[in-house]
């Protein structure tokens, strides 16, 4: 590939990528995470546009392993795009918990 076509397909994407070659997600401000917490047997998502899920823990076996304050450990990451548990190497997009709740539904 020229240096010139290089440049121009870089500028093309410079908006759409982040840095080392990571994509930007299409998820809007409003559907980012807000807070997580567990009732039962479900994780339960609210994110900052007031929306909430519940996806059962079937889904994620750590988390459903975890004892509560395992649970409790959490913070979020990318903005509020996901949700990450340190001590339980777990980590969950809001992509991810979107399409459980929704084929939870089915």
């Amino acid at each position: 590939m020229s240096l010139t076509k290089f440049i121009t397909s870089s500028r093309k994407t410079t908006g759409n990528s982040l840095p080392h070659g990571g994509r930007a997600s299409g998820i809007s401000d409003e559907m980012r995470l807000a807070d997580v917490a567990f009732e039962g047997d479900a994780l339960v998502a609210r994110f900052l546009n007031g929306s909430i899920i519940s996806v059962d823990l079937n889904h994620y076996p750590r988390l459903q392993q975890a004892t509560p304050v395992q649970r409790k450990k959490w913070r979020l990451i990318g903005k509020g795009l996901g949700v990450h548990w340190e001590n339980l190497d777990e980590d969950l997009s809001v992509e991810n918990l979107l399409f459980a709740s929704a084929r939870a539904m089915r």
